[in-house]
């Protein structure tokens, strides 16, 4: 796959972004059966920088910093819809 496009999983969810040999790459979001959703960067296949994870039954959020694919730092949290503009900026 490559370009921008929509990868549905066979057991439910489904990725929304840009893929580059198969992978996600760039700004992506994975998004789960259950409503939750990771929304952040990618670099071929592993978060790489900011990403948010929000928690459907819970109503709370989470932005961490990966690198390469393996956490670095929780940067914030919070209760209701992530404040994307707030954050990304």
């Amino acid at each position: 796959m490559e370009g921008e496009g929509v990868f549905y999983f066979a057991l439910g969810g489904y990725v929304y972004g840009t893929f580059i040999e198969n992978r996600v790459h760039g700004y992506s979001v994975l998004c789960f059966p259950n409503g939750d959703y990771i929304a952040g960067f990618w670099n071929f296949g592993s978060l790489h920088g900011k990403a948010i994870r929000y928690y459907n039954e819970h109503d709370t959020w989470v932005l961490n910093e990966y690198e390469n694919g393996a956490f670095k730092q929780k940067m914030m949290h919070g209760k209701g819809i992530p404040p994307l503009c707030r954050i990304w900026s």
